[in-house]
């Protein structure tokens, strides 16, 4: 199964001691990381330099920056939520790898299914706002990739396995 595969993988690449889910803890961070900077190069180049991108933000109207502050914040509060509610061992699959992960019934799990990936869908349209008021319309492109990939990885765990969200929703009490 691909659990053991993983395990077996992880081990040999960072010792036969070492925990399955710091390691893809650190690969998941490590790509984040490039994803990230990746996607800064490709806008600032698109806009036209370092120096538009940064004008795309400090020039939005004042009601944009507030509404980049509500959504972006609510987005970070899902996705911050979930760290502090399940972990890392949580979010890093460690229910699929052996670890014993409560069944959470509180915040953000009470406000919608899937809210790591709420979250972070709404952070990254928050941010892709300004940019895409004043650059053209094929930066949509960004934000709306993101997204289709954490719908993806949403049905995908709502497969009806071990520590899966259930579908049509956050997890319910029991």
């Amino acid at each position: 199964p691909p659990p053991q595969k993983w395990t077996s993988l992880s081990r040999s690449a960072a010792g036969a001691k070492s925990d399955p889910v710091h390691t893809l803890a650190t690969l998941a961070v490590s790509m984040r990381t490039v994803q990230i900077g990746l996607t800064f190069l490709y806008v600032a180049e698109e806009l036209g330099g370092w120096g538009p991108l940064a004008a795309a933000y400090t020039g939005a109207p004042l009601l944009v920056q507030l509404l980049v502050l509500a959504v972006g914040g609510f987005g970070e509060a899902l996705n911050m939520g979930i760290y502090n509610t399940i972990g890392k061992d949580g979010v890093y699959y460690g229910v699929k790898l052996g670890k014993e992960i409560p069944w959470v019934h509180g915040f953000p799990f009470n406000v919608c299914g899937h809210p790591q990936y709420v979250g972070c869908t709404l952070f990254l349209w928050a941010l892709s706002l300004p940019v895409l008021l004043v650059g053209p319309a094929s930066l949509a492109i960004v934000p709306t990739g993101w997204t289709f990939c954490y719908l993806f990885s949403g049905i995908v765990e709502s497969d009806g396995s071990k520590g899966a969200v259930p579908r049509g929703g956050s997890k319910k009490s029991k």
